[in-house]
This record gives C-alpha cells, sequence and structure tokens, in this order.
C-alpha cells in the first residue's frame, strides 16, 4: 500500500518492501531525501506545537489562576521595593562614610 499526501492531510500505509526492493538506486535517493525532508517538516511542527502548548501553560486560564499569579506577583513586588530600600539604605550609608573619610 501506498501513502498518498495532498496538502497536509496522508492517507494509506507505509510502503511495501517489495517496492522497494525494486526500486533504482535514484529512486531510493530521492525517497530518502523526500522522507528526510518530510521528517524535518514534522519535527519543526512538533516545535511550535510545543512551543504553543508552553505558551499555553504560562497564560492563567481561570480566574484562580489569575487570582493566584495576581497574588505572586504581589509578594514579588513587596520583595524588591524592601530590596530597592535595603539598598538605598546603604549607598547612603557609603555616601555618609566616604564624606567623613575625607
Amino acid at each position: 500500500m501506498a501513502v498518498s499526501c495532498k496538502g497536509s492531510r496522508c492517507v494509506g500505509g507505509s510502503i511495501r518492501p517489495p517496492v522497494i526492493e525494486q526500486m533504482a538506486a535514484g529512486d531510493l535517493a530521492n525517497l530518502k531525501a523526500q522522507l528526510r525532508l518530510t521528517i524535518q517538516r514534522v519535527n519543526q511542527r512538533e516545535n511550535v506545537l510545543a512551543a504553543v502548548a508552553e505558551a499555553k501553560a504560562i497564560v492563567p486560564q481561570t480566574l484562580e489562576q489569575v487570582d493566584a499569579l495576581e497574588q505572586k506577583l504581589s509578594e514579588a513586588m513587596e520583595e524588591l521595593r524592601a530590596r530597592r530600600a535595603e539598598i538605598q539604605k546603604a549607598a547612603a550609608s557609603a555616601g555618609t562614610k566616604s564624606t567623613d573619610q575625607k
């Protein structure tokens, strides 16, 4: 049974080994090139689908997920504000020390 593809749809089964055994060297080379190209296209499509799935996984899909993400972002913002205050305090303290040393 031969495989027939039109556009993105393929029907049929695998190529029968007797057909391959009857193919000339040039035909086999062409078949291998077509198979390599097809496998490359399949891999590219798998990569696209994986990227889409990954993007969907990080986008909240429910109100509960939105709420949880907002909570995490709020907590992260609080941590950043506290860190900013620490850095500013350290910088101000370092500025006072360098002025005292002059």
